[in-house]
């Protein structure tokens, strides 16, 4: 007894084809299955080769449209992919802007009190220059002044002659004058003796 073959519907569809286009015989000669084989394979299935060739244009177009849907998901993947990409360059030139401005102000500020604390140090060494306690230390030195004709005078005591707001003075003992400028800026002298 002969073996019994077995046909894929692909097979099927070639030789079902071949007999639409020229005849059964031709295409069982053409193959090697028998005529009535193909014969019965054609009623069965109620359709023609043609239809046979539809449903293959059908599969291959679908697996077409497939393909081409996966290669648009993967193109518009690696596009949010770039898009992201750049987004986060974006973001981290944003915070190195921000974190430039930042350490640029913080650079300012501390310039800023640097500056006024030498100012205010500067201030100080002249507000403590004027206060009646450097006038007093002066005093502890004994410090006294004469004149040429034997006059005597101590630094308290000319601190006494002169007005409130004198910030410098100037002592000649020859010319018999203290000569002094006021916070205003106006001059003037007063006699020693």
């Amino acid at each position: 007894m002969a073996k019994r073959r077995t046909y894929t519907d692909l097979q099927k569809a070639e030789v079902l084809k071949k007999a639409e286009e020229t005849t059964i015989a031709t295409a069982a000669k053409e193959f090697g299955v028998d005529r009535r084989t193909i014969a019965k394979w054609k009623a069965e299935a109620g359709i023609t080769a043609g239809k046979i060739e539809a449903k293959k244009k059908t599969r291959t177009a679908g697996r077409s449209i497939s393909e081409a849907v996966t290669g648009t998901v993967s193109t518009i993947a690696g596009d949010v992919k770039d898009v992201a990409d750049k987004a986060k360059l974006a973001d981290e030139m944003a915070a190195g802007k921000a974190k430039a401005r930042t350490e640029r102000k913080s650079a300012e500020k501390k310039e800023k009190a640097a500056q006024k604390a030498e100012r205010k140090d500067t201030e100080k060494s002249e507000k403590a220059a004027r206060k009646p306690s450097a006038k007093r230390k002066a005093m502890k030195l004994n410090l006294v002044i004469q004149s040429p004709t034997g006059g005597n005078i101590t630094p308290m005591q000319i601190a006494l002659k002169l007005p409130k707001d004198t910030i410098d003075a100037y002592v000649r003992a020859d010319h018999n004058k203290v000569y002094y400028v006021l916070k205003n800026g106006e001059t003037g002298s007063v006699d020693i003796w």
